[in-house]
């Protein structure tokens, strides 16, 4: 006899139960998929948005334009200025030497002028080219990561690649603007260069715009300067150790010159440019008084090691003021600051006393220096030949205490940001 098991009524839940541990899944899934779909599309929206916003800022890039993309205007200013060159040069006319120094001084204004303007390109160009590959980075990775649900946002995708393409032309155009501004600047300063080369030729030497050696670059020889106050004198320049454009002030190298001196030899200066020497207080008040300047030491010892200190605000005093290390600025360097103790102090020789000390410190040190009560420094001391610790001697605190010098060399030249 068969008996049927199945009731319909009781087995539906079941069923049901046994269904919906089956689409579970699948229901998750789809909703986890719905999910990522929504924030991909917010994510481009996104990234449309940042990319209209740079395209934005660009054309806003475009007011430069007045200035950097009229070529042929810029082609009729030089050849004015090679006219104007060659109806200045006549050094038989009374007013050369004062239309050269207005030209010198008007070319000096336009290079500064056009290196500050390519300054400013260059800086948009960076900061475009850097937010341009971070926007691709972020949309590259979010196409990777969503490739299945980005099949049907390809209409955005080529949005994005046609904006990038756009902002990638208006970068490649901000450059060859700037190429163009970098061969004005270079021309110019050839058009300066040949002024001076010609003034120098007819044998006129007072030209009171060259007050430093950053006049002559890549100069390392002795030069002719105009220096307020003074007038003009010969100095020698160094562009091999650390760059162009330093006037050295002071050298000692092999003992060969005698640092021992009274104030108005230091107030003039002595030795030979091409030996030991030191350029004299007035000359350094002159040059520091209308600039600023940056000053940097070196010291080599006996054993070729080199040491370097520099200070970007160094300026002396007048002789009435008993030429006072005035300022110093900021220090930099691998000797360690060991002229921060002479700021303030008045230069003292052995025939004027100007320290604070109870008995003469260029006496006591065989040198003139700035020395207030003692010293850190006695760079004008007495040159030793071997290396030995000598309280009289070349020596620099914060690098090797009393411990002498074989070389050293004190320069200055405009500071520059």
């Amino acid at each position: 006899m068969y008996i049927s098991i199945f009731d319909a009524s009781s087995s539906k839940p079941q069923c049901d139960l046994y269904c919906f541990n089956i689409l579970k899944p699948l229901l998750t899934h789809a909703s986890e998929t719905r999910t990522r779909i929504e924030n991909c599309e917010s994510s481009v929206h996104d990234k449309e948005t940042r990319i209209v916003n740079l395209e934005t800022e660009l054309e806003s890039q475009n007011s430069y334009g007045s200035f950097i993309d009229q070529p042929t205007e810029r082609s009729s200013r030089m050849e004015q200025l090679e006219l104007d060159q060659w109806s200045i040069y006549s050094p038989t006319d009374s007013t050369y030497s004062v239309s050269c120094a207005a030209e010198i001084s008007k070319l000096q204004e336009q290079i500064a002028a056009l290196e500050a303007h390519a300054v400013t390109e260059s800086s948009v160009l960076h900061i475009k080219d850097n937010w341009i590959e971070t926007l691709k980075i972020e949309l590259e990775r979010c196409r990777s990561d969503n490739q299945p649900e980005l099949s049907s946002s390809t209409g955005s995708t080529t949005t994005d690649s046609v904006s990038c393409v756009g902002e990638i032309s208006e970068i490649e155009l901000l450059r060859a603007q700037i190429a163009a501004l970098n061969k004005e600047i270079e021309a110019l300063r050839q058009t300066k260069l040949s002024f001076r080369v010609r003034r120098k030729e007819s044998g006129d030497v007072n030209d009171k715009s060259i007050m430093n050696c950053d006049s002559f670059e890549n100069s390392s020889s002795v030069q002719q300067i105009y220096i307020p106050g003074v007038g003009n004198c010969s100095v020698l320049c160094d562009s091999l150790t650390a760059g162009s454009g330093w006037t050295v002030i002071q050298r000692r190298f092999d003992g060969s010159g005698d640092f021992y001196k009274n104030w108005q030899e230091y107030s003039d200066g002595f030795g030979s440019l091409d030996g030991e020497f030191f350029i004299g207080l007035e000359k350094i008040h002159g040059m520091t008084k209308s600039l600023r300047y940056e000053l940097m030491i070196v010291l080599t010892d006996f054993h070729g090691a080199e040491v370097y200190a520099t200070y970007d605000n160094f300026r002396l005093g007048s002789e009435a003021e008993r030429y006072k290390l005035k300022s110093l600025g900021a220090y930099n360097g691998t000797a360690g600051d060991s002229l921060v103790n002479s700021l303030d102090a008045s230069f003292t020789t052995y025939d004027h006393d100007h320290d604070m000390w109870g008995g003469n410190c260029a006496k006591y040190y065989n040198s003139g220096w700035w020395f207030k009560w003692d010293t850190y420094s006695n760079l004008n001391g007495v040159y030793a030949n071997e290396e030995e610790s000598y309280r009289n001697g070349i020596w620099w605190w914060t690098w090797r205490n009393y411990g002498v010098a074989k070389t050293v060399q004190m320069m200055i030249r405009p500071w520059k940001k």
